[in-house]
């Protein structure tokens, strides 16, 4: 592609759209890294169409914040403090990981409440899942999005 910008992305999918229409075939649902250009753009050419988010992009960006928020380097070389945080963030993930996986939206929202409870010392991974992941929950969590065909992504 050029760019990834809604002027590319809608040249992009309106390719696509015709290529659907050859084929006599409809999108049920579109997986994307939910880029705002990319969203937008399918929205405007099908406004009908489940979007979803891959996973697998969102569990990076998670890991991410996971990585930022138990910083490696504040242990300087102290072997103790370093197992510590790195258990500390594969804890946090292997937690992440259920979240996402709950098999009911109850079990999904006691898992983000235990979540909360038992990271408050870890404000800025709180408020990057608040302001980043869980205002699109619905797009990602296993059990708001398994009704539609993504294939497991």
């Amino acid at each position: 592609m050029g760019g990834e910008t809604g002027k590319h992305y809608a040249w992009h999918i309106k390719a696509l759209s015709e290529l659907f229409e050859e084929l006599k075939v409809t999108p049920k649902c579109f997986v994307t890294n939910h880029d705002t250009a990319l969203k937008a753009a399918l929205t405007a050419l099908y406004p009908k169409v489940v979007q979803h988010c891959c996973i697998w992009h969102i569990n990076q960006n998670v890991l991410t914040a996971a990585h930022k928020a138990y910083n490696l380097k504040k242990a300087h070389g102290n072997e103790a403090k370093i197992k510590e945080l790195d258990e500390g963030r594969n804890d946090f993930m292997a937690r992440w990981h259920d979240l996402v996986s709950c098999p009911t939206q109850k079990m999904f929202w006691d898992a983000y409440k235990a979540i909360e409870n038992d990271y408050a010392d870890q404000p800025t991974l709180l408020q990057y899942l608040n302001n980043h992941q869980m205002p699109h929950f619905e797009q990602w969590a296993e059990c708001f999005c398994r009704y539609m065909p993504d294939y497991g992504i």
